[in-house]
């Protein structure tokens, strides 16, 4: 399926704070998108993989898979068509470099958006990408 004639973006939400997913997939949901969350890393891929998502929001820390090996795991199955967008509490360059390198869209620090700014930038992303 060719995910830009989809009629409603799909977006994975992988972040082990539940309020964190809970607050995205109500916004996510308001705005358009059709969210899925995950609470683990793990759980994550398996979703991501289930339902071939246009964007995965991920978080770097999490107790069994984190971001990096997401990134290496999911990019290593050929999804570059998925927009991975990174939000970290991390703002180390070096983790900013590697989870560039390894197919993430975008790295953002948690802290310096709120939920509400990060989910236009993904629409604003998408409404790009359908156009070219």
């Amino acid at each position: 399926m060719d995910i830009n004639k989809r009629a409603v973006p799909v977006v994975v939400m992988t972040d082990d704070e539940d309020i964190l997913r809970e607050t995205y997939q109500i916004i996510l949901n308001a705005e358009g998108f059709k969210a899925y969350t995950a609470n683990t890393g793990r759980d994550g891929l398996k979703l991501a993989s289930q339902v071939s998502p246009d964007v995965v929001l991920l978080d770097m820390l999490m107790p069994d898979l984190g971001g990096l090996e997401f990134l290496e795991t999911f990019q290593a199955k050929k999804h570059p068509e998925t927009k991975i967008y990174v939000l970290s509490n991390l703002s180390d360059p070096d983790q900013m470099r590697k989870a560039m390198e390894l197919g993430a869209w975008k790295y953002m620090v948690k802290a310096d958006y709120t939920p509400t700014q990060i989910v236009g930038m993904v629409k604003e992303d998408l409404a790009a990408a359908s156009k070219s």
